[in-house]
């Protein structure tokens, strides 16, 4: 069911990829592309691989659930706003050098918003994995991304740009975290707030090369847009990331 639904989530977003493509052209879909490869970078930076080790942990341990799934969002949290500073300084290079504009600063704070959202849903999925409830997650995700490409059109149509695209994920990504929440307190359990620093601490020591290893992989298929943005402009990006698109794609079958 999960490989099913991830396939479909793809084609549909494939699909969205060729209306924004022809929408924005080749520079507006460089820069969205810009912003998108920076904002993964420090997204994996503040969800620091906590996802596993929540799912690893609880999978053994039920009655840890609560106390793992609230200290985590409390880290997350926490890496969070220690990445926004970072993320400020780095949007702030670019723009320097005459690299980025004031749409694609506009996006990246968005993004850096939405990017909050996105980590306490991405704990509350984990969960379901622990509980082996994929299915849940796997489902809304499906749902969130049929409302996500609607709206997404329609900004487009309005003629709001990638800066608009940026304020859909954000509305989507808090939606999906206010109803993972609900589907964890009907489906799982009630959690109750455990604040543990000590756990805390163990957490940032064990999850560390996870993150490390997530980076890693992910950094590989996106430092070159980093590179190529500032050196060949926009639309050069904007070419390179449709040709990414087709890999990406085809990844979600050996991945699952």
């Amino acid at each position: 069911v999960p490989m099913g639904l991830s396939l479909a989530n793809k084609a549909i977003d494939f699909a969205f990829a060729m209306l924004y493509v022809r929408l924005l052209g080749p520079e507006g879909t460089g820069k969205y592309a810009f912003v998108v490869a920076v904002y993964g970078f420090f997204e994996i930076l503040s969800r620091y691989g906590l996802g596993t080790l929540l799912t690893r942990d609880v999978a053994a341990d039920k009655g840890q659930a609560s106390r793992y799934l609230t200290n985590v969002l409390a880290l997350r949290t926490l890496l969070w706003l220690a990445s926004m500073p970072v993320l400020a300084l780095v949007t702030g290079g670019y723009w320097y050098t005459g690299s980025i504009g004031v749409e694609e600063i506009q996006a990246i704070a968005i993004f850096g918003l939405a990017m909050l959202f996105a980590n306490w849903a991405d704990a509350f999925s984990n969960l379901f994995y622990a509980y082996e409830k994929m299915e849940y997650p796997a489902g809304l995700s499906s749902l969130v991304t049929l409302l996500k490409v609607g709206l997404g059109a329609m900004v487009l149509l309005l003629g709001w740009g990638f800066v608009g695209l940026a304020g859909v994920s954000l509305v989507m990504n808090l939606a999906q975290m206010l109803w993972l929440a609900w589907l964890v307190r009907r489906v799982l359990l009630r959690p109750h707030w455990q604040w543990d620093w000590p756990l805390q601490r163990w957490m940032v020591r064990v999850s560390g090369p996870l993150m490390i290893n997530h980076l890693l992989a992910t950094i590989f298929w996106r430092i070159d847009v980093w590179i190529l943005f500032p050196l060949a402009g926009a639309a050069a990006v904007g070419l390179y990331s449709i040709g990414l698109k087709y890999i990406d794609g085809l990844n979600i079958i050996p991945a699952v």
